[in-house]
């Protein structure tokens, strides 16, 4: 087993490095970069370096901390799975109020942390397809075609919950995301923050767009 360090730094002192475990060095595409938020941010995004370089493990060391985790095990193996695949998605259809060109607002959100991920839109054959799936689809206004999340990128999102609200034009999505959520390759489409000196970019970009959509 070959052990390869990429981009091996410390974080504020601290000593933390990341190891890249994998069977060959030719399936390591990427560094790691490790900033200021230290841990957190390792252990929130080593899901993403597994999934864009085939790892195997992802070994997360210093400070008196010592951790392995298996893929199969970042990728929430514990997250819950949506349930409902059996329910009457017609009924459900009838409830919610689609615009005039058949379409309501789709906001995910990963499940386990509160984050806001990204807003796309839904027609009722996506709305169909999620629910029975539990696989998230939503509806491209480009491309007029239903898109799968992931299916071209990799950066899937499993179903957890679905909620809609008070007005039954608006569809919350409980999910568990891999990966980046937004095209722009950042974990988050929600990184523009309004501050009183202007606009402040509040996530890096994770992954090239370019590699993303290749």
């Amino acid at each position: 087993m070959t052990i390869c360090f990429i981009g091996l730094g410390s974080v504020a002192g601290s000593g933390f490095s990341v190891g890249l475990e994998s069977t060959s060095r030719s399936e390591l595409q990427c560094g790691v970069i490790i900033d200021s938020a230290g841990w957190s941010v390792v252990k929130r995004h080593r899901v993403y370096w597994m999934e864009r370089t085939r790892l195997q493990r992802v070994i997360l060391s210093g400070s008196g901390v010592n951790e392995s985790v298996s893929v199969a095990q970042d990728q929430h193996e514990d997250a819950p799975e949506w349930k409902h695949k059996d329910v009457d998605v017609e009924v459900i259809l009838e409830k919610l109020n689609f615009n005039k060109d058949g379409l309501i607002a789709a906001m995910a959100q990963q499940y386990n942390t509160g984050e806001v991920l990204m807003q796309a839109w839904m027609n009722a054959d996506a709305v169909r397809e999620t629910l029975k799936t539990g696989r998230v689809c939503y509806y491209s206004r480009s491309r007029q075609a239903l898109w799968r999340k992931g299916e071209s990128s990799g950066q899937i999102q499993s179903l957890v919950d679905f909620t809609f609200d008070c007005d039954a034009d608006a569809v919350l999505l409980q999910v568990n995301q891999l990966g980046v959520a937004c095209h722009t390759g950042r974990r988050t489409c929600f990184y523009n923050a309004v501050r009183s000196d202007g606009i402040h970019v509040t996530h890096d970009v994770l992954m090239d767009p370019n590699e993303l959509y290749k």
